[in-house]
């Protein structure tokens, strides 16, 4: 089982903290994309209706693993999975840092066609409802803007007492 799960936002910071946080504690990082037998782009494109499910369904074998685990935000949202990670008492992560840092961070900020319509927007609603469904959830928030991935894997291991 998963001594910390780490949930956030595409460039809140998941990977860095998660391998900061696995350095120190001395034990396994793994992230959900990683263990998706079809690469995640191609499962986007090939079957995006079923993509969620996949990801999800992957999620929930995640939980037997040992270590620090992250969670795409798709996943990290599922109800069925905020409960059955609550049930087990995991440590649950929610990295956030503002919208403005994220867009840049995820090269959101680039310039684009008027055609794609509003990415930034779309992004921004995503962000907040992830946000409210692992805070209700009982999640605890670390900010990673203007952070380093070792002070807020630091602060995780604090929190938490993790050794």
């Amino acid at each position: 089982m998963p001594e910390v799960i780490l949930v956030g936002a595409s460039g809140a910071g998941r990977t860095s903290v998660g391998q900061s946080l696995a350095k120190v504690l001395d034990c396994s990082f793994v992230e959900t994309e990683d263990l998706l037998e079809t690469p995640l782009d191609d499962l986007l494109y090939e079957d995006p209706i079923h993509a969620k499910e996949h990801i999800i369904s992957v999620a929930h074998r995640q939980l037997v693993m040992p270590g620090i685990m992250s969670l795409l935000p798709s996943a990290a949202a599922d109800p069925s999975l905020l409960e059955a990670i609550a049930s087990e008492s995991i440590a649950l992560v929610h990295l956030e840092a503002p919208i403005t840092e994220l867009a840049k961070r995820s090269n959101l900020n680039a310039p684009r066609t008027a055609a794609l319509g509003t990415p930034r927007a779309l992004f921004a609603a995503q962000v907040r409802a992830l946000t409210e469904a692992v805070k209700n959830a009982g999640a605890v928030s670390f900010s990673t803007e203007n952070e380093k991935p070792e002070v807020v894997a630091a602060k995780i291991v604090s929190r938490f007492a993790l050794q």
